[in-house]
């Protein structure tokens, strides 16, 4: 079999980080590697994070790059025309997007590959069982296949059967972990704090919150791939030479598991993968959050009782009572939070392999739940292409923004008419008011505005209209 990872990265160690997508990504292509498999992976920015794991994956599988512009009207369509013609030439049996496809090339994938027929899975996180229901209402209807990763008290009790949820992507070995304490380092492991210092502020931070608690039985592991700059940065600061403490470029991975998992308490930043790996690992911890991004109120109650998020470096008094609290904590505190396992890269891989290679059926119905069904599509496309009599033969939607009055969907129609088959793009917008809608409207059809309105209905609050591009979008950033 043939598949094609579509992810994205950025970040450097001056500033914030976003390299879980990548990984994930990663993790999974790679078992898909062992297992025969192969792999074409396209991640935007993915020049900007290197470790062991992009070197393996660099020596096993073929990385791939496709031009990508800012799109909008014209520049959308050659957009559309590159992003055809490249997957085609790839001709994967499946494609896997390492995320929910809200923008950028994740988006464009999505859409050229439903175009092509070759079935789409999406890598995401689970937060909490509510938010993973509304996960699969709102994107699924675009989709063939949803992997949904979490700690399993985040965990849908019924999935629906495109959906399959599993734990972190960890693979732990506490054994390795501890002969790398002990014979390299020289650490006993039972007092340890590890700092997941790939991200500046995460460093600054530790470092604070280790010389307020100034305790000498602590043993102290800064984790970066930027590790001699780090050891420089940490030799200035005084009080830190009190503690014991190390500085570590990123170990094997079931190392550094097994690290995280040996600790009594964990630094990191505040992102989803790093929270929920610690959580998963029945480890507490404290965060450095960008306000913005990931926080800890999206996680369930049971969750946030060994975790905290600052966005003070320096380590504030709430943030140092939080440290000492985690440090008491026994043993066996956090047994309810994940119920130990750690197979999600086997089970995922599983999943995509026994994934039928034919697009899924039930998408149409899935689309109708969400206000836009085949008749209202159908009058949209009779608008567009300017025919009496048409069929819409298949019909997907994944949402794209949420605004204050209104939730803005990607819609993808394969249709037929006077015996011919053409697919279209469209924007499906649902609004809270039948004034909001009117709003849009008027906002649409203002001079030069470029857009096309092809159905209007104030008494559905829905609103169908030609996709003309990203760029005419609201920015993700504006989203309620």
């Amino acid at each position: 079999m043939k598949y094609l990872f579509v992810t994205y990265c950025f970040g450097n160690s001056q500033g914030q980080a976003l390299i879980g997508v990548y990984k994930r990504g990663l993790r999974i292509a790679l078992e898909l590697c062992e297992r025969g498999h192969s792999i074409d992976f396209f991640c935007t920015g993915r020049e900007n994070y290197h470790d062991q794991l992009t070197a393996l994956a660099e020596a096993r599988m073929h990385f791939v790059d496709f031009p990508f512009d800012d799109p909008a009207f014209d520049v959308a369509e050659q957009n559309r025309r590159i992003f055809l013609e490249s997957i085609g030439r790839l001709d994967p049996d499946v494609v896997v997007i390492g995320e929910a496809p809200l923008a950028g090339s994740l988006l464009e994938t999505t859409l050229c590959a439903v175009e092509l027929g070759i079935p789409v899975v999406v890598l995401d996180n689970a937060y909490q069982p509510e938010w993973v229901e509304h996960f699969c209402q709102v994107h699924g209807p675009m989709l063939d296949g949803i992997i949904l990763t979490g700690v399993s008290s985040f965990h849908l009790p019924k999935p629906p059967p495109f959906l399959h949820q599993v734990p972190p992507y960890i693979q732990v070995s506490a054994a390795e972990a501890q002969s790398l304490l002990k014979d390299e380092l020289g650490f006993s492991g039972e007092r340890l704090v590890v700092v997941l210092a790939y991200d500046r502020n995460v460093e600054r931070l530790g470092a604070a919150l280790i010389e307020k608690l100034d305790s000498t039985a602590l043993e102290v592991l800064f984790i970066t791939p930027e590790s001699e700059a780090c050891r420089e940065r940490l030799a200035t600061r005084a009080r830190l030479r009190r503690v014991k403490y190390n500085v570590l470029k990123p170990p094997r991975e079931p190392s550094l598991f097994g690290l995280l998992q040996l600790a009594r308490l964990a630094i990191v930043k505040c992102a989803f993968m790093q929270v929920t790996e610690c959580l998963s690992l029945r480890t507490p911890l404290i965060a450095y959050y960008y306000p913005g991004d990931f926080t800890l109120d999206y996680i369930p109650p049971v969750c946030r009782l060994f975790a905290h998020a600052t966005t003070n470096t320096e380590a504030d008094d709430e943030t140092l009572y939080a440290a000492t609290k985690f440090l008491a904590l026994p043993s066996d505190a956090m047994n309810a939070v994940h119920n130990g396992q750690f197979d999600a890269i086997s089970k995922a891989a599983d999943f995509i392999e026994a994934l039928p290679l034919v697009p899924r059926a039930e998408t149409m119905d899935d689309c109708a739940r969400l206000a836009f069904t085949p008749t209202r599509v159908a009058a949209a496309l009779q608008a567009q292409v300017g025919c009496a009599e048409l069929q819409v033969r298949q019909l997907r939607g994944s949402r794209l923004r949420v605004l204050p009055q209104q939730e803005i969907f990607a819609l993808t129609c394969g249709y037929a008419r006077d015996g011919a088959s053409g697919f279209a793009r469209l924007w499906g917008r649902r609004f809270q008011s039948a004034q909001a809608l009117a709003d849009e409207a008027a906002r649409a059809r203002a001079t030069n505005s470029g857009r096309r309105l092809l159905y209007e209905s104030s008494d559905e609050c829905i609103l169908i209209e030609k996709d003309v591009g990203e760029a005419m979008l609201p920015s993700l950033e504006s989203q309620a």
